[in-house]
């Protein structure tokens, strides 16, 4: 081959490279504005949203791809990367936190969407050694305050079970609500400290969250316990999973219950998008400190994310390590569930503990008051 034509070719496959890399970096711009447009207006940004760490990724490999090739056009991915390093740190963390001893000025507070603790509707003795499991683990963790998402309530069978759970972890105060009037599952709080007010918040007759004003010794805090929308991905929607491959697209099944999920995805985003809009407003209301937790449901690049955290603090990205995965379920996950609160606390621990019976991992902060050792 002539000098031409090699110099032809390489410059086809830069000018190729570089198309690649636009398109990388439109995606990643795409992928950021799902923080700011809802997709109750448009739910597509919320698709990009969803798949920001491999664009990210992509775009990284760009970088270090243009650093062999050309560098002088490392800066297009970079400068993309950069402009959302605040959506990354919410990804990965690096903390190294101080050592500390706990005393009264530390608030241990659990998120645990323990998926009915997997009980069935019926009690049985397999139901009962679940049950103990599941508390013996919450009584390991000892934690202050513990807010459940998807709590087995009560049915004809058995007897209340977050009060079974305060009695067994000797927490006094507890608080509860099904999703809906006659539903077995719902949110339930169990505390240590006092409750001395409570209610539920609904959106279209579901309780999308159970707030708790509790008396930490002089201060009053109000706690939000919210579970926002699922997707509700069963089985069949596991195929699509499962049979993804380089002949994917030849599949008519796998093409049926790829838009199936697409559908599900559509819905789920637009319902969280406006649950989070109404906690949000109630949010603002409050009259104390505030402190928010639960299952959200969506990455941490994503509408609802971004509204419900609006002037608070992440306790992962401010005591986390590594990439703190949440979702203990078959499909790709990230974290979903969260833990928020205001400048009146400092977070100074983050766990995420890889046990349990339920497709979340329990997580939980330590708080520290601000301006108290």
């Amino acid at each position: 081959m002539s000098r031409h034509k090699k110099k032809g070719t390489a410059t086809i496959i830069v000018l190729l490279f570089l198309l690649c890399n636009v398109l990388a970096v439109l995606g990643l711009l795409f992928a950021y504005s799902s923080l700011f447009i809802s997709p109750e207006k448009w739910w597509l940004p919320a698709f990009a949203g969803l798949t920001y760490p491999y664009i990210a990724l992509l775009n990284l490999i760009f970088v270090l791809g243009w650093l062999f090739i050309k560098p002088k056009y490392i800066w297009l991915s970079l400068i993309a990367l950069l402009a959302g390093f605040f959506i990354g740190n919410r990804y990965i963390q690096l903390n190294y936190t101080d050592e500390f001893h706990r005393t009264e000025n530390h608030i241990k507070i659990l998120s645990y969407n323990s998926q009915m603790f997997n009980l069935n509707q019926r009690f049985g003795e397999e139901n009962t050694e679940k049950l103990s499991r599941n508390i013996n683990m919450l009584h390991n963790i000892n934690a202050d305050i513990i807010c459940l998402q998807e709590a087995f309530i009560k049915n004809r069978y058995s007897e209340l079970i977050p009060a079974q759970i305060a009695d067994h972890l000797s927490m006094p105060y507890y608080t509860y609500k099904s999703y809906r009037e006659g539903y077995t599952g719902g949110l339930a709080i169990v505390s240590k400290y006092r409750i001395i007010n409570k209610d539920k918040i609904l959106c279209n007759d579901r309780t999308i969250a159970l707030y708790a004003d509790i008396l930490l010794n002089k201060d009053t805090c109000r706690l939000y316990n919210f579970h926002l929308e699922s997707t509700y991905l069963g089985h069949q929607e596991a195929y699509v999973v499962d049979s993804f491959g380089s002949n994917f697209y030849q599949d008519s099944l796998y093409l049926s219950r790829s838009r199936l999920v697409a559908g599900k995805l559509k819905r789920a985003y637009i319902a969280r998008a406006i649950q989070a809009e109404i906690l949000r407003k109630h949010i603002d209301t409050s009259p104390y400190r505030v402190i928010i937790v639960g299952d959200l449901n969506d990455p941490p690049c994503s509408f609802s994310y971004q509204k419900l955290r609006k002037g608070h603090y992440d306790a992962f990205i401010k005591a986390g390590r590594g990439m703190s995965k949440t979702y203990n379920g078959k499909y790709p996950s990230f974290r979903i569930d969260y833990i928020f609160y205001d400048k009146a606390f400092k977070s100074v621990d983050y766990v995420v503990i890889k046990k349990g019976t339920s497709d979340h991992f329990p997580i939980y902060a330590i708080l520290e008051k601000r301006g108290e050792k």
